[in-house]
This record gives structure tokens, sequence and C-alpha cells, in this order.
């Protein structure tokens, strides 16, 4: 049994019983291994004793004779090279039953290798998710401390008598580009935090109405210069969940913030129904609208729709990222429903009980 080793494309021999072949080790461009891989099946060394004219004669005898085999059994996966069987057959009768269990190991043999790959890959791949995600969460809680600290300064010039109104735009123009990098840096954290489940899924009786009342409410100065009704259920209207109330409002924060912002003029309307234990959440707008072809990429983090230099509406494309765990983590679905130009709806669920 030899099985390939795909970054030095050799063959190395892993097992034998009874006469040991001559060549520990094949080369991956051995011409006759291109022959085989073509064939998919048993190739037996008769068929090129027998004909002499055959283009791969000389490289399959030599081949066999390296090997002491009679017949030679490609192991593919998906096309893709895994090993070679090579067996010495003393019984010509049996070459069929030779060739259907030789099939079904070579099979069984492929999958095993392809899952140990796949798990190997895993594994290293969780290795590095926890190193970045290490990484991350240190650098962003040492930018908390100077953001901090630069907030703070602001509001001291901001106190001083004798700013003028030059200078005093200056100030507030720093504080407002530093509360937006503070904000993109509580993103990342919290995308961290819920990735690695540092953040402990603590749940409670939360009313969602109530949560959405107080959310909009921080949207309105927002929505009447641009002639937005955002139109909420009534605060009186309990529709409650066992969730973790600070990523419900996170979700929600994040949800209507963005279809205010990229609703220019018309509607914001959330609504609620419940059915069974579950409860489907939905907002929808009279906004921009979403490109069917890019409905599947905007909750990928950092993705951004509109992804040009020249854009209109900011953002770091983590909010819908989060939003898809945060539902993701308490057991719900979110999807969206859109057309370019004719305005979005987010539709969500939620387990009212703890699944």
């Amino acid at each position: 049994l030899y099985l390939y080793e795909s970054k030095a494309n050799v063959f190395v021999l892993k097992k034998s019983f009874g006469t040991s072949p001559d060549r520990l080790s094949i080369s991956g461009d051995y011409e006759f291994l291109s022959y085989l891989k073509s064939r998919e099946g048993p190739v037996f060394r008769d068929e090129f004793v027998k004909n002499a004219t055959h283009d791969m004669r000389q490289p399959a005898l030599i081949y066999f004779q390296n090997t002491h085999a009679s017949l030679c059994y490609p192991i593919l996966s998906e096309g893709e090279w895994c090993g070679l069987i090579n067996l010495d057959v003393f019984d010509d009768k049996e070459e069929s039953k030779l060739s259907i269990l030789l099939g079904l190991y070579g099979d069984a043999l492929a999958r095993w290798l392809t899952y140990q790959s796949t798990a190997e890959q895993n594994r290293k791949l969780s290795e590095v998710a926890h190193v970045k995600d290490q990484l991350i969460s240190n650098v962003t809680h040492e930018l908390q401390t100077p953001l901090n600290g630069a907030l703070g300064g602001c509001d001291v010039l901001l106190a001083h008598p004798n700013l003028d109104t030059d200078q005093k735009q200056s100030v507030l123009m720093i504080q407002k580009s530093t509360r937006e990098l503070q904000r993109t840096i509580d993103q990342i954290l919290s995308l961290v935090q819920i990735e690695s489940k540092q953040t402990q899924l603590s749940r409670e009786k939360v009313d969602l109405s109530t949560l959405v009342y107080e959310v909009s409410a921080l949207y309105t100065d927002v929505c009447q210069p641009k002639g937005v009704v955002l139109h909420v259920p009534s605060a009186s209207e309990s529709i409650s969940v066992y969730a973790n109330a600070d990523q419900m409002r996170a979700v929600f924060m994040n949800l209507i913030g963005n279809a205010v912002k990229y609703t220019e003029a018309g509607f914001v309307r959330v609504g609620f129904e419940k059915v069974a234990d579950w409860i489907y959440v939905s907002i929808a707008d009279s906004g921009i609208g979403i490109d069917e072809d890019k409905q599947h990429l905007i909750f990928e983090e950092f993705y951004q729709v509109d992804g040009s230099h020249t854009r209109v509406y900011g953002g770091t494309g983590l909010g819908l990222a989060i939003v898809k765990k945060i539902i993701t983590l308490h057991g719900g679905k979110i999807w969206v429903e859109s057309q370019k130009g004719a305005g979005a709806q987010f539709k969500l669920t939620l387990p009212v009980y703890p699944v």
C-alpha cells in the first residue's frame, strides 16, 4: 500500500506483506501513473506482457517489476490521488472478485483518508482562529484606553470658554470621529467574544415590544429631517422571549439603524407575530434595497454592499454579521427579502423558550 503525499508529489510505502517492493517511494510524475489514474480501476500486468504494442508497455512492466505485483489499483477521491494498492495475484480465476473487493476497499480507504485530512485541516484552522481572536481581542482592548483619553480631552476642550466657532467645530469633528472608531472597535470585540463564546449567554424574560420601542426612540431625531416614518408595535403589546437582553438590544440597534440609514424617505416598520413556540420578527423599509445577487453576502464579516471608495453610506460591514451570530446563538434564523430600489425586509425567528 502506497499513500500519496501531495506536497512532495510522491507515493510513499506504508504497508507491505510478503515480498517487499524494491522501491519505498514512487514519484508522482512517473508516466505510468497518469495511465493508472485515467483507468480508475484495476490494471493487470498481463495486459502489457501480452500486448507488445501497448504505449505504456515498458513503463508499466518496470513499475510491476519494482513493486513485485501483478495487479495495481489506483485509490482516488473525486479524481485526485490518495494512493496505490499493489497485489501479487496467484489465482487468475479470482481476478474479477479481487477487482470488486479492491474497489470497495479503495473507496473506503479514500473516504477515510479524506476524513483524516479534513479533520487535520479543521484542527489547524481552529488553532489559527483562536490565535486571531486572541490577537484582535488584545488589540481592541489596548485601543480603548487611548480612545477614551481622546474623548475625555475633547470634553475638556469643548468646556473651554475661549473656543471660537471654528475651533469648536474642529473639536466636535475629532469627537465624532473618535466615537465612530470606538464603535467600530466595540463591534469587532463583540464579534470576537461571540465567536469564541467568551460571552456567557445568560437568558432572561425579555419583552421585545418594550425593547424595540426604546431602541426606536433613539432614531426619532434622525428620521424626522428625512421624512421617514418609523412604525413600531406599542410597548403595551407584550411579546416576550427568553434571551440575553443586551444581545437582543444589539440586534435591533443594528437592524433598525440600518433600515433608517438606507431609507431617505418613506417608512421603517417593525412587526411581530407569535406562531406556536416561535416569534417571527420583520423589519421592513422603503429604502434603496439590495441586489439579489448580493443578498447572500451581506451577513459576511466586513462586507459592504457598496464597497467603493465613493460610497455614500458609512459603516464597517460588521453589524449584520454580529446580528446573525447572535440570532444563531439563540437558536433562531435570519434572512432578507429585497429588490434593488424597492426596499428591504429583514426577517428573523426566535424561540420563545431556550433551545
